[in-house]
């Protein structure tokens, strides 16, 4: 379930870097318009900057997801790999002897 949503998380996340992209190149050309006509591009050229700072927000969020993602993946994996008894439950290792230092330490907790 949780990887689901990381991988709709991730997916989302991808399409609006690429949106990003197209929206800084569109920004920039339009730059370059206003500079080749004269015009002021100070106004325009703020908000290319507020465009860069979004789609760096936007890589962050996606190189954070794909961590979570491998993490995921190794969690799953680590699990596939270890040994279960028939019920599904591991067993506990048995004491053949009680230690009496582990049993004060027990005590002061």
């Amino acid at each position: 379930m949780r990887r689901a949503l990381v991988l709709d998380d991730l997916d989302r996340a991808e399409r609006q870097v690429v949106a990003g992209k197209k929206q800084i190149t569109e920004q920039i050309e339009f730059i370059a318009w206003l500079a080749w006509f004269g015009r002021d591009a100070t106004g325009a050229k703020a908000l290319l900057r507020q465009f860069e700072g979004g789609l760096a927000r936007h890589i962050a969020d996606r190189e954070r997801l794909h961590a979570q993602l491998t993490y995921l993946n190794e969690i799953e994996a680590s699990r596939q790999r270890q040994p279960r008894h028939k019920s599904g439950v591991q067993e506990m290792p048995a004491f053949d002897h009680f230690d009496p230092q582990v049993g004060a330490a027990l005590a002061k907790i």
